[in-house]
């Protein structure tokens, strides 16, 4: 068996003893309340825990989402489990949009809402518009598109299977 990492032995304490939630713009209940300092390349805060707080030697970086959640459940999470943005918004810390799920929901979950209409243009010269999105209905990851003569249509579209 593998030795336990960093950040495995990262208890709720060591979380407690933050000054987590200066660090976030909390605002109205319902709101994203975005991280507001550093950010992986994916747009996830990351917060860097000093070797101080938790006597292991070493800086242990964790993603906000997952100290925001852990904080508001009064326990850390484990290595498996997976949280989930409601809100599809990396840098979210509401616990209210955050779920704590397995790998496979988060998967099925992660079809973003429609993508915004863009526009096709034809080789004739005409444009139309065009929605895609990613299926997780079936077994397997299906990609999807559909067309519009107009704007108008396909934010309509968008709007009538837009998920809640």
């Amino acid at each position: 068996m593998s030795a336990p990492t960093l950040v495995s032995q990262v208890t709720i304490e060591h979380l407690q003893a933050l000054d987590f939630w200066s660090r976030v713009d909390v605002r109205g209940p319902d709101e994203c309340w975005p991280w507001s300092r550093a950010q992986s390349q994916q747009g996830y805060g990351v917060v860097h825990i000093a070797p101080r707080i938790t006597g292991l030697g070493r800086h242990v970086a964790l993603y906000t989402h997952r100290v925001a959640l852990s904080l508001s459940l009064g326990r850390a999470l484990g290595a498996s489990d997976v949280v989930d943005h409601r809100c599809y918004n990396t840098a979210c810390c509401n616990p209210a949009h955050l779920d704590a799920t397995t790998q496979l929901t988060n998967i099925r979950r992660s079809r973003k809402p429609l993508c915004r209409p863009t526009p096709f243009a034809r080789k004739d010269g005409s444009v139309r518009w065009r929605i895609r999105w990613y299926d997780y209905s079936g077994p397997k990851r299906s990609y999807r598109a559909r067309f519009f003569d107009s704007e108008a249509e396909a934010r309509a579209f968008a709007e009538a299977n837009r998920e809640a």
